[in-house]
């Protein structure tokens, strides 16, 4: 298992979109009530000339309001499952489907940030394989020598999926819901990472 602490975002940010392009953009002072750890990630993207929102949102620093106790930080882009934390415990993030309570994360502000970067990154790369109904043995040679990061299960999108990293290449298995077998994605920086893998016998890849 990778430890999510082990993973440095401002190299896994290079890698995948190459040197900084800009300075850190520090925060206004409006908004050092925020958690330091969702400060210093939004400083540090800022380096960056990316939109990290392919599958969910984050909320502009000074737009997030405390409402009953919570302070939502992020959203997924249907608008159906929120993350927000709670001012007196900043470290803390609860997650809640639409109109649903909140629940408590097992992730810390920063992993969960490490997470979701991760995430986007998966899911917003341009070179990106996605194969269904994959059986067990198959997809373990997709893997290879992949290791699954620890991070916290989370419910959203669908509760059970796992992350892996091999290097700079990525991926995510979880067992289909329409028959057996896994669902894969899997992405790269450079399309020659992943060029092996097209030609495995019996995997029909969609991208």
């Amino acid at each position: 298992m990778i430890d999510p602490a082990s993973i440095e975002l401002p190299r896994f940010l290079a890698a995948w979109f190459g040197p900084p392009a800009a300075d850190e953009k520090p925060l206004p002072e409006s908004c050092d009530w925020l958690p330091r750890a969702l400060r210093e990630w939004h400083e540090l993207v800022s380096k960056w000339d990316v939109d990290l929102s392919f599958v969910t949102r984050m909320t502009p620093p000074d737009n997030i309001k405390v409402s009953d106790g919570k302070a939502i930080f992020m959203s997924d882009c249907g608008g159906e499952w929120y993350w927000s934390f709670d001012p007196a415990m900043p470290d803390r993030v609860f997650n809640a489907e639409f109109d649903e309570p909140w629940e408590s994360n097992s992730e810390s502000m920063a992993e969960f940030l490490k997470h979701r970067t991760v995430m986007e990154v998966l899911f917003g790369a341009d070179t990106r394989m996605r194969a269904s109904l994959v059986p067990d043995e198959l997809v373990q040679g997709i893997l290879g020598s992949a290791e699954e990061v620890d991070f916290g299960a989370w419910q959203w999108p669908v509760p059970g999926y796992r992350i892996f990293m091999r290097g700079d290449v990525l991926a995510q298995i979880i067992r289909c819901e329409d028959g057996p077998g896994w669902d894969v994605d899997i992405a790269a920086p450079k399309a020659e990472a992943l060029s092996g893998l097209r030609e495995m016998a019996n995997v029909k890849w969609l991208g």
